[in-house]
């Protein structure tokens, strides 16, 4: 048997229907517990894995004492879900694909030192019991997002998350981002931002999230998928996705989910208790989502919805809206890839898409101003912009689809104020199709060793400014190596 260290556990109520499942993906399985969706387990396991899946037929408040006793015997709060599964006989194989998919997705979460988790009391049972009365109410833990400075690009100029917090937890302090825990909700908008996914949250973390949809959609062909949190897990008819708040998801997930083969792809708000506020960050996704597929395939009713607090969307039918399409890793953030796939598809069009869109800005270059010295390729933190070797020379080379719209090239470029660069808002179908050169320069060679002294471009604008001042022999003919040698 696994080391119960090691892998997941599974509990399960007694009324959910689900097939016999393999034993070599590290399961633990502690069988059918009676009373767990009544929130009455009559027996649990002595000791489990940090990951644990609870499989019932109806939501189950996690905050309930046997949570706590979970917690003790080993169980991380981050990595424990709860999956409302289907009682009729027909519903077991999707069950089995949806205790599968959220397996891999756990298994793939690494708990180590580099995460942060907060603790916090949990609500008091309300069972009435002497114990229950008198007690303490169960120790919760929440995770906290984790910044990895070797990633992150604020000294670049990026402040994505610190914009993008609802709660305005995270601050630029002595050249690093830094949080407030006080303020922080654990909602993740932060984690689902960072352009270079310096931030990561655990139980959270985007690679994972994007296997768990991919592993879903293909066993489950169809399968209507809700992105929804802990408090919104029963959906009859959808297969929920768990992500810490509806304010997190992106438009590449909603877009991305379609294009995997999910039948309808919805986004669940739980209301006054949201950890990122009114709801309207997720109806916004739903609704640009909606767009871009309005706009694209008119003849095809857009699969998405956005689920309002105490509303249970209508089941669709299970059948994929489109043929699965391959996806670059990145695309629950990065709406550039899922545009790119719908692009492959033969479904994105030409007509250029003006109206912003989260998650995908529109890199431009005026070859007229820019002086190709480089910088935006340097401090790109998505890999958008980027500098290549071509024949006699360099070229700036943007790849749309990459490109979050973080403004670090802008914030960055020497000629900015000469208009040499710019983010527009919306996506071009033209440039998603893969890397293409901007501006083109020719690099100017020394007269002595034969190396690179620098673009022709910015010789020119270095001669305009300084003039009379310039020293040709110096600063056009020879390299930096070279110069003030004979």
């Amino acid at each position: 048997m696994t080391d119960r260290r090691e892998g997941w556990a599974l509990l399960r109520c007694p009324h959910i229907a689900l097939p016999t499942l393999p034993t070599d993906d590290g399961k633990n399985d502690a069988g059918v517990v009676a009373g767990l969706c009544e929130g009455r387990p009559a027996r649990l396991p002595e000791s489990v894995p940090p990951r644990v899946i609870i499989a019932v037929c109806r939501q189950v408040d996690s905050q309930e004492a046997w949570m706590g006793e979970l917690r003790r015997h080993g169980a991380i709060d981050p990595l424990v879900r709860v999956v409302v599964a289907g009682t009729e006989a027909d519903s077991a194989p999707e069950n089995a694909a949806r205790l599968r998919a959220a397996a891999a997705r756990l298994m793939a979460e690494e708990p180590d030192g580099r995460h942060h988790l907060r603790p916090r009391w949990g609500a008091r049972p309300g069972s009435g019991s002497r114990r229950a009365l008198l007690g303490l109410p169960p120790l919760a833990y929440d995770a906290l997002p984790t910044v990895d400075p070797r990633r992150c690009a604020a000294e670049a100029g990026c402040r994505q998350c610190i914009d993008a917090c609802p709660h305005r937890a995270l601050t630029f302090t002595d050249g690093q981002v830094t949080l407030d825990p006080a303020r922080c909700t654990s909602c993740g908008r932060c984690v689902s931002v960072c352009p270079p996914h310096a931030t990561t949250m655990l139980g959270s973390q985007l690679a994972n999230l994007e296997l768990e949809v991919e592993r879903l959609t293909a066993e489950a062909p169809g399968v209507p998928i809700a992105f929804a949190c802990q408090r919104r897990a029963d959906l009859p008819g959808w297969a929920v996705v768990e992500v810490p708040c509806a304010g997190a998801v992106m438009p590449g997930l909603v877009l991305g989910a379609a294009l995997l083969g999910a039948g309808a792809v919805a986004v669940a708000h739980c209301g006054d208790a949201c950890r990122s506020g009114d709801g309207a960050w997720p109806r916004e996704v739903v609704a640009s989502a909606a767009t871009v597929w309005q706009e694209r395939m008119p003849s095809l009713s857009p699969p998405f919805v956005f689920v309002a607090p105490g509303a249970i969307p209508p089941t669709p039918r299970r059948a994929p809206v489109l043929e699965r399409q391959p996806l670059e890793e990145g695309w629950a953030t990065r709406t550039g890839f899922a545009l790119r796939a719908l692009g492959r598809a033969g479904v994105l069009g030409t007509a250029l898409h003006e109206e912003r869109l989260a998650g995908i800005g529109r890199p431009i270059i005026e070859a007229a101003a820019c002086t190709r010295c480089g910088t935006c390729a340097r401090v790109c933190p998505t890999g958008a912009i980027t500098q290549a070797a071509v024949p006699n020379g360099t070229a700036i080379v943007i790849d749309h689809a990459r490109c979050v719209g973080c403004g670090v090239c802008v914030a960055n470029c020497p000629e900015v104020a000469n208009g040499a660069i710019r983010v527009a808002p919306g996506f071009d179908p033209g440039g998603l199709q893969g890397p293409s050169p901007a501006v083109t320069a020719e690099e100017l060679r020394c007269e002595r060793c034969g190396g690179p002294v620098a673009p022709r471009e910015m010789i020119e604008r270095l001669r305009a400014l300084l003039g009379s001042d310039f020293q040709e022999q110096t600063m056009a003919r020879r390299c930096p190596q070279c110069r003030g040698l004979p």
